[in-house]
């Protein structure tokens, strides 16, 4: 990646911002070729296609003039916690390690590229092709909307700024486990584990003990839906809601905005500086 300066003769190292941008293009083209792009676009078309031609078998959309196109619009985020899952667990579990397990790091490091760069480069590769999955998905939404009631809220973009928050906290996440572990496998599977398995159940154990599950990153992503309950702020669920079945008292919690992007930000700050400092004092070994 060295460049020959016009004046000397010499070679020169390409500024950090020329490595990054590098890295970035080079990893995003590989992901391109691998078709996790294209996975991904069969998924949310899939998903959109199914909530698109469920409900007119069951009495047809929301009908309601106010709170039917925010129905509408939660009958597709019903799903998107797993989708970001997944995107973290495929473009942030194997980011780092592959470089480790599939020893391409021997060609890689004794090139002059620093660390931080193809650091930097890979997590934008991730964040860009992430934020590229969502956006398509909220398009739809949009898009859908506006074809079945004729407007559009702006709690759908409030809801999309927080799922891209919540899911760079998420990928974040990804990168770290993938800086420390030694196997691609392992650090897919256990980001995948993580997120859809251990946050959850310690979620729930928490609520039936009735404690708020606020530290938990995966309790923050019920601002993405909540934000479609109504306009905002007036129908956004209350902090906490009491229920009576059978005699039995139970209470659920809901994140609430404020903690949820405070919550994410502590979370995706970090777990990417505990990647970095890994990533960056990871040696081969093997």
């Amino acid at each position: 990646m060295a460049v020959t300066n016009a004046e000397t003769g010499k070679y020169v190292l390409p500024s950090d911002f020329d490595q990054i941008i590098t890295v970035t293009r080079v990893e995003f083209l590989r992901n391109l070729r691998r078709k996790r792009l294209l996975i991904f676009a069969i998924i949310i078309a899939l998903v959109s296609a199914l909530v698109l031609a469920v409900p007119p078998f069951f009495g047809g959309y929301p009908s309601d003039p106010i709170l039917g196109p925010y129905s509408f619009a939660q009958n597709f985020t019903s799903t998107i916690n797993f989708l970001i899952i997944l995107l973290a667990v495929f473009y942030g579990g194997d980011a780092l390690v592959s470089e480790f397990s599939n020893k391409t790091g021997y060609a890689i490091f004794p090139n002059p590229i620093r660390r931080s760069s193809l650091f930097m480069g890979k997590l934008f590769s991730s964040l860009l092709a992430c934020v590229l999955v969502l956006g398509a998905y909220y398009i739809i939404i949009a898009a859908s909307m506006i074809a079945v009631y004729g407007t559009l809220v702006i709690e759908l973009l409030y809801s999309f700024l927080f799922a891209v928050l919540y899911m760079s906290a998420c990928l974040g996440v990804a990168f770290a486990i993938s800086a420390l572990m030694k196997s691609t496998v392992s650090a897919l599977v256990l980001t995948f584990v993580l997120f859809l398995f251990v946050l959850s159940m310690l979620s729930g154990i928490l609520m039936f003990a009735k404690v708020r599950a606020e530290p938990l990153l995966t309790f923050q992503a019920g601002v993405i839906s909540s934000f479609l309950n109504g306009p905002y702020p007036g129908f956004f669920p209350p902090p906490e809601q009491s229920y009576n079945v059978t005699r039995f008292d139970f209470v659920v919690y809901n994140p609430t905005v404020m903690n949820g992007i405070i919550v994410c930000t502590v979370w995706l700050v970090v777990s990417l500086l505990l990647a970095y400092v890994v990533f960056r004092r990871r040696e081969m070994l093997g």
